[in-house]
């Protein structure tokens, strides 16, 4: 009988612990760098069953331009340019758009500088002495691109190389090669934006991935957004007559 009651007792005081620990755990404050926890997203998608999904993108910010048509002043280098460097005039359009809504003065509080926003290592690099002209702007931001298109020539689709050097235009082309590999560990395509290495840059957000990763933290979000409102904006332009 004292025996059994020595054991109901242990059994309580251990529950009586559990419990304890429990509540303190559940008390404090959630790691800011943590990935949320995986119930929240969809567990169809093709990870591994004990890691944490990505933010799924929202609606891309077409919003940021009401421009309907490519301004007549503009077109002509953004034509001449789009062309020299294999690029639709729609595309550069779509960036210009995105970048200033078509403000050759507009300066960001990162540096980015004119219409295609430009920095100042770009300005050095491409020899544009003067950001704010459109002409040199045009110039040098496309011509940009364009390098960073040929940046990822082993992405055997040039549609593809397009999305990419899109990715690495907002946000860098290190935090694209991050995504990349990590797209590779989940046994993602590292040569296709959407649904792939779109979905592997948000792991970029979370702290045990991010801290592993060469280049570092990258607001992934934003990337995401940027490219599908470029390429959204890109079939705007494409649809009018000039």
């Amino acid at each position: 009988m004292n025996r059994g009651m020595t054991l109901l007792r242990s059994a309580i005081l251990v529950l009586a612990i559990c419990c304890t620990a429990a509540a303190v755990q559940s008390m404090r404050s959630p790691d800011p760098g943590a990935a949320p926890p995986r119930k929240e997203y969809d567990l169809e998608l093709r990870y591994a069953m004990n890691l944490p999904l990505p933010v799924k993108s929202e609606t891309p910010s077409v919003e940021t331009s009401n421009h309907t048509e490519i301004p007549e002043q503009y077109l002509k280098p953004i034509t001449e340019n789009a062309r020299k460097y294999g690029f639709a005039p729609a595309l550069i359009a779509g960036i210009i758009a995105r970048e200033s809504n078509f403000d050759p003065k507009t300066v960001s509080p990162d540096g980015g500088r004119g219409l295609m926003q430009i920095m100042p290592e770009v300005c050095r690099e491409r020899k544009c002495r003067d950001p704010f002209d459109p002409e040199e702007n045009i110039r040098a931001g496309t011509a940009h691109l364009g390098a960073l298109r040929d940046f990822f020539s082993s992405i055997p689709d040039p549609q593809e190389r397009i999305l990419f050097a899109l990715a690495a235009y907002n946000g860098g082309a290190g935090h694209v090669i991050d995504a990349r590999n990590i797209a590779r560990r989940f046994k993602l395509d590292p040569d296709r934006w959407y649904g792939n290495v779109e979905e592997a840059i948000q792991f970029l957000k979370f702290r045990s991935f991010y801290k592993s990763s060469r280049h570092g933290y990258c607001n992934a979000g934003i990337v995401v957004d940027y490219v599908r409102s470029v390429k959204a904006l890109e079939e705007r332009f494409a649809q009018t007559k000039n």
